[in-house]
């Protein structure tokens, strides 16, 4: 039942022989099946070709993107949104490419190691996660670049397939920057959900009556502190707030 519904999914997909086909169908079973750790040493133990076999096949290119999103056109309901998230994978040494610092959630500070950038489908209804794609995240970018940059390009550079599977897109809050909201509303037609970080710069609007010097009054007063507010938010921002709380609802109960 799995090889059928995977060889139907690759059979869509040209450039892929038959000898490479029957190829990826054991390895995507094996990774399944296999026991404890995963690397090539044990594919050969439990798999029916050499090491060298499964080296050589892991050194083709495969799209895996196209792959993933016939799964989701396949197995997943309407009812969907698009997600994003960096994850970090602990590395000792210094040979490995793209070894430095990032941010390990677990330990909640920068670590020496690996991370990707994954994109994945969330089905609603099913309640569950289809991964998409993902990509390792560079050690080292140019001055004039940033992880910010890398993040949002990555969504831009799928955006014509990812307009297609659904509307919206959750992204964690580490990333929820000028640069990159303004990068997804202005490149693709997806509406971004996040949440503002701990350093979001709001301000209090001025509503207060016009000065009797001359020049501009200021729109904005004394910034906000989101733990110790000594304001109460004004009607408009609640019934703004209240839709926003009204239309996520919506999108997790369809």
């Amino acid at each position: 039942m799995l090889k059928q519904k995977i060889r139907s999914i690759l059979s869509e997909i040209e450039g892929i022989k038959a000898v490479r086909k029957n190829a990826l169908i054991h390895i995507f079973i094996l990774f399944i099946a296999l026991p404890g750790r995963i690397n090539f040493l044990a594919m050969a133990r439990h798999g029916r070709f050499s090491e060298k076999t499964y080296r050589s096949h892991f050194e083709k290119e495969f799209d895996f993107f196209n792959f993933n999103k016939q799964l989701v056109e396949r197995f997943c309901s309407p009812h969907r949104i698009l997600a994003g998230d960096c994850s970090f994978i602990p590395k000792a040494g210094i040979k490995t490419p793209h070894v430095a610092k990032f941010w390990s959630g677990c330990a909640s500070k920068s670590l020496p190691g690996l991370e990707i950038s994954s994109l994945a489908v969330i089905d609603l209804k099913a309640n569950t996660a289809f991964h998409l794609e993902c990509e390792q995240t560079p050690g080292t970018l140019p001055d004039n670049e940033s992880r910010i940059d890398f993040y949002v390009n990555q969504v831009i550079n799928r955006a014509p397939e990812l307009d297609k599977i659904a509307d919206y897109f959750v992204y964690d809050g580490a990333a929820a920057k000028k640069k990159f909201v303004d990068g997804i509303t202005e490149n693709t037609g997806l509406h971004l959900v996040s949440k503002f970080p701990k350093n979001a710069n709001m301000r209090y609007l001025y509503t207060g009556p016009r000065m009797p010097d001359r020049g501009d009054r200021g729109n904005m007063t004394e910034k906000s502190d989101g733990k110790n507010s000594r304001r109460t938010v004004s009607t408009p921002v609640m019934k703004m707030m209240k839709s926003l709380y009204i239309l996520l609802s919506s999108i997790a109960c369809c």
